[in-house]
């Protein structure tokens, strides 16, 4: 998705000096940062600029300018450039306008996926029991004009570990039996959530409300929630609110913390079971 539809080079070359001063302009106001680099598009040889900085003067050698833009410290435009062309003895002030090629709408949050592995606890009346989840998300499916709002829409699963015997996890933890699998009765689940997404800087924090099902074995402590089973598998629906908070650690990658609120319905619906998810997770975005 392209970041802006024209981008401002103003090439100023003094007569008879051995320097030339560029400059570059903006049509945006909340401007992080720009960078630019002397004839060339290299990862690492960037310099990078404040958001005030409009100009720099470079020895006259240099034949063109690539300079970006970042609305958000984290993602970079593409490159508005200027060509050096002057000849003469006398050099004359130029103006360039490096036009986009598109006419697309300007945004900073291009639709996108996101992968992420969690791990932590869910914490009920009955049982406190570790849990790991993966999620998948679509981000910024509904998007803003301010490039700050998108809502995104998550499916997530994973297994809750149930402990066995009327015993608990820290009766695990002493016995040794914490890392052996088969020691757990194990609650599949799966949801699907439509969330509200706030992005400040390098961080993200977003809302959302959803419903799923969990399914387990018949012969799992839990099968008191049971609504209905299929072939001895027990299942019952729950509603979901949650929310969460990241930080990219780059364009890419990030780590973050994860709530969800859960009410799980039973053949009574007006006593249901609520139980709360924490969770850490880490994944990267494409």
């Amino acid at each position: 998705m392209k970041k802006f539809s024209a981008f401002l080079l103003i090439l100023l070359l003094p007569a008879l000096v051995f320097s030339a001063t560029w400059h570059w302009d903006s049509q945006y106001n909340n401007i992080k940062g720009f960078r630019y680099q002397a004839d060339g598009e290299d990862d690492g040889s960037w310099i990078y600029a404040s958001p005030d900085t409009r100009s720099v003067t470079l020895s006259d050698d240099v034949e063109i300018l690539f300079v970006q833009q970042t609305l958000d410290g984290v993602t970079w435009s593409p490159s508005g450039f200027a060509q050096a062309e002057a000849e003469e003895e006398e050099k004359q002030q130029e103006s360039i306008v490096v036009a986009d090629d598109s006419s697309e709408e300007i945004t900073t949050r291009p639709f996108a996926f996101s992968l992420d592995f969690a791990f932590g606890a869910e914490v009920t009346e009955s049982h406190f029991a570790p849990s790991l989840n993966l999620s998948f998300d679509f981000k910024n499916i509904i998007r803003f004009s301010n490039d700050v709002a998108a809502f995104n829409l998550r499916l997530s699963g994973g297994l809750t570990l149930l402990t066995q015997d009327e015993q608990t996890i820290f009766d695990y933890i002493q016995n040794g039996s914490f890392l052996s699998w088969a020691k757990y009765d194990k609650v599949g689940y799966g949801d699907l959530t439509f969330a509200f997404d706030l992005k400040i800087g390098s961080n993200d924090i977003s809302l959302g409300v959803g419903a799923g099902f969990a399914g387990y074995s018949a012969e799992s402590k839990n099968s008191m929630l049971s609504l209905f089973d299929v072939n001895g598998i027990c299942f019952y629906p729950y509603l979901v609110a949650s929310a969460t908070a990241k930080h990219y650690l780059g364009s890419v990658f990030f780590l973050g913390v994860r709530y969800d609120f859960r009410y799980a319905f039973t053949s009574d619906f007006l006593n249901g079971e609520m139980s709360h998810l924490g969770l850490l997770n880490f994944g990267f975005t494409f």
